[in-house]
């Protein structure tokens, strides 16, 4: 029984090319019928810490485009919040790798933005209070100031800015983030996150 949320899904036609019958990347995958085997599939890549890196190391390219210490043409502040949150989305995506190679499971329904909660949970690295006190400062970019003009309440309102010394706070802990990663996942390229 297919799913209303997958209307279109690609196949193949007679010709041997793809026909986008689907959503925009996704391509069916042959699999025996039942939703249970499809959830399966589909969070399967939750449990790969190396997935998790890649994806850290493909948001910090993004975030990288809109650095403001790298791109002077960009003057427009609202560049910065959506920086910021691009690099809370790097730091949680190597926090959440972090944890899954230290066989700590994740579940899909409680997954959430907590960065300095994430921190708190990864066994054997020390993290200099300054460091958690930056992943706290990043989850309202996380969870609203890089998104939309407003939070949803007054109370969740922040002063957005951004420092040199944050900036190369948030690029070092990058770094011994992705560093003690490498050691759980050995072949994981490159090896400088910042290449």
């Amino acid at each position: 029984m297919q799913s209303r949320r997958s209307t279109r899904l690609a196949s193949r036609s007679q010709s041997g090319g793809l026909q986008n019958n689907g959503p925009v990347g996704h391509l069916k995958i042959p699999q025996p019928p039942g939703e249970k085997h499809e959830r399966d599939l589909i969070f399967s890549e939750l449990r790969e810490p190396k997935n998790w890196a890649y994806m850290a190391w493909a948001l910090h390219n993004t975030a990288v485009r809109i650095d403001w210490t790298k791109n002077q043409n960009l003057n427009d502040w609202r560049y910065l919040p959506i920086y910021l949150m691009l690099m809370g989305f790097v730091l949680e995506n190597l926090l959440k790798g972090i944890l899954i190679g230290q066989g700590q499971p994740l579940d899909p329904k409680k997954l959430n933005h907590g960065l300095k909660r994430y921190a708190d949970q990864v066994k054997g690295l020390k993290f200099a209070e300054f460091e958690k006190e930056h992943l706290a400062r990043l989850e309202p970019y996380v969870r609203w100031a890089g998104r939309y003009p407003m939070p949803k309440t007054s109370d969740d309102l922040i002063v957005i800015g951004h420092s040199k010394q944050f900036y190369n706070d948030e690029i070092a802990l990058c770094q011994k983030l992705y560093d003690h990663l490498r050691t759980l996942i050995q072949d994981l390229e490159p090896t400088s996150f910042s290449q």
